[in-house]
């Protein structure tokens, strides 16, 4: 058990709000895509708990009241701007997938870069992104 994250391409006219979005009712493992052609695997993250910490904390703000647990949050190109610009703060989990601290907060904190990235090219695209956990 741990924690499990992923980021959602949702096309926009599936967008609810800032907390949900339509999903397909099946489900492509080669494309990755949805039939209402969202993709479920766009990106994905295995316990970043300060990732995690910051999605949280985004989630509260645009009013979520759940326990953040499976729930999602959208991220806009502003929220995108204000995690590049925290993320060298951000304080990474040692102990997870590389030999060393260093090379575990640099191998994430690329990770974070790379998805913030094709992130904003996916909404300059025209297309939502929403981030959800999975305790």
């Amino acid at each position: 058990m741990g924690l499990d994250q992923y980021a959602y391409r949702v096309k926009i006219a599936n967008v609810k709000d800032d907390l949900s979005f339509k999903t397909g009712t099946t489900y492509d493992n080669i494309t990755k895509l949805d039939d209402l052609g969202n993709n479920m695997d766009f990106d994905y993250w295995r316990k970043f708990y300060p990732l995690d910490d910051w999605m949280r904390r985004l989630y509260a703000a645009k009013g979520g009241k759940n326990g953040f647990n499976c729930d999602c949050v959208r991220l806009e190109e502003e929220d995108l701007d204000k995690l590049y610009n925290e993320a060298q703060r951000l304080d990474f989990y040692e102990g997870g997938y590389c030999s060393s601290a260093q090379e575990e907060k640099d191998y994430e904190y690329s990770h974070l870069m790379k998805f913030i990235q094709k992130a904003k090219e996916a909404i300059d695209e025209g297309d939502a992104i929403y981030y959800n956990n999975w305790w």
